[in-house]
């Protein structure tokens, strides 16, 4: 078990942010160790390289280069596309769309401004991936493509509004995120298509416009689910969790956990997503029941309550679901205010982050073998292997491949783990009962 890089304590007891987000507060990148859920098979495509062939890949270990089976890509698409999936993923957050030419709101994007970072994002080899991917690692971004997770806060009415086509079916209008988003996905259909929503059951998109009040909220949550899209939990009453006992957060995240069970049975339920409002959590160090309650889980209706990840409001970019720095309790995102999401782009333009870039090949974790200081010491190819994961490192110059640790035999295949489970119980230092 690797040790912790920050406090567990240092790390949750965050200032109390002001208004529904708060600052980019720098690249603070996670901790836990791995933890993988099973990945499903994929067909690769084939390869030029025999499976009998001999390499030397991360660290000087020496393995037999695996059969087409557990590749994808060729070594010269390795070295034309340098796939590294123990890079950064971005995770953007939006709220407010306005159709206004500028605006002066930090938590308000423009339309104009919306499409503009989908078409730098497009441009840049972006690809959108939902939540789910992320956190069970099962990212389908093509080769050579960098995967992007959207998310938007509030589920206010601006987010999604329907309008009846010509031919009498209910459809996003043009100027909601959800239309703009359609649109977009449909003029690049390689760009992938999701977002997760994180809903507030009390606003549920709704407005007093004809098919958008709240008798549409089911049909709206089932429409996104349909599509594509994933919906969050943002607790009942967009409450402060900072400021109240365990008893008010079981039932702020319980009772919106409830509402969208009840509605969306489909893969876009993340009703177990905490999306936190404010960026706010209990200081452990004040009530600890209140801060496990959230991290470690809860009892609710008479069952056992954990959540599958908790998404912040800030902290920058988030690391690789392969790395040992992920942890799926502290999902890190950033504003879309102009001045932040300039910086990032130029982060991400520049070169100055190291990128998550696609083999395509979900049941692979395919690395340089001249890894950054930083993300080598995250690599632990023995985890990867334990959790059914075949790790491979390669020559960016020459495309030579090696496997980084022996193929793991379908060692997931007996036992699909929870991928928070090692966090709850290590990050308090000892392990309690629910209550």
């Amino acid at each position: 078990m690797r040790a912790l890089r920050v406090g567990a304590v240092a790390l949750l007891a965050l200032v109390l942010l002001a208004g529904c987000i708060g600052q980019d507060s720098g690249k603070d990148q996670g901790f836990t160790e791995l933890d993988l859920a099973q990945i499903p098979s994929v067909t690769p495509v084939p390869t030029d390289v025999p499976a009998t062939a001999v390499a030397t890949g991360q660290g000087g270990v020496t393995g037999v280069i695996p059969p087409t089976s557990a590749r994808t890509l060729a070594s010269s698409q390795l070295v034309s596309l340098q796939p590294d999936e123990l890079g950064v993923i971005p995770v953007f957050m939006y709220h407010a769309l306005t159709d206004a030419d500028s605006t002066d709101d930090l938590w308000t994007r423009t339309i104009k401004d919306f499409r503009s970072d989908l078409q730098w994002l497009y441009d840049h080899d972006f690809y959108v991936v939902s939540m789910r991917e992320m956190l069970s690692d099962e990212i389908t971004a093509p080769p050579g493509k960098h995967p992007v997770v959207l998310t938007f806060d509030d589920s206010s009415a601006g987010q999604f509004q329907f309008e009846k086509n010509k031919a009498g079916d209910l459809v996003p209008t043009a100027d909601s995120t959800v239309g703009v988003l359609e649109a977009f996905y449909a003029q690049h259909p390689d760009f992938g298509h999701s977002g997760l929503f994180a809903l507030l059951p009390f606003n549920c998109f709704s407005s007093d416009d004809e098919y958008n009040t709240m008798d549409y909220c089911d049909q709206k949550l089932n429409w996104l689910s349909d599509h594509g899209y994933e919906i969050g939990n943002h607790t009942w009453g967009h409450q402060d969790l900072s400021a109240v006992g365990a008893d008010e957060i079981a039932s702020q995240i319980g009772k919106t956990m409830d509402f969208i069970d009840q509605r969306v049975k489909g893969p876009g339920n993340m009703s177990r997503v905490l999306v936190l409002p404010y960026g706010a959590m209990p200081d452990p160090n004040v009530d600890w029941w209140a801060w496990s309650t959230v991290y470690q889980g809860f009892t609710w209706n008479g069952e056992a309550v954990t959540l599958d990840a908790v998404v912040n409001v800030n902290g920058g970019v988030v690391p690789s679901p392969a790395s040992t720095a992920w942890n799926p309790l502290s999902i890190n995102r950033f504003n879309t205010e102009p001045d932040l999401i300039a910086y990032w782009f130029n982060e991400f333009e520049n070169g100055d982050l190291t990128l998550y870039t696609s083999d395509g090949n979900p049941q692979t974790v395919v690395v340089p073998n001249d890894l950054p200081d930083q993300l080598a010491a995250d690599f632990d190819p023995d985890a990867l292997a334990a959790a059914g994961k075949t790790a491979l490192t390669y020559d960016p110059k020459s495309g030579e491949v090696a496997l980084a640790h022996g193929e793991p035999e379908g060692a997931a295949s007996a036992q699909v783990t929870d991928i928070t489970a090692r966090h709850r119980n290590r990050v308090s230092g000892f392990d309690v009962s629910l209550h």
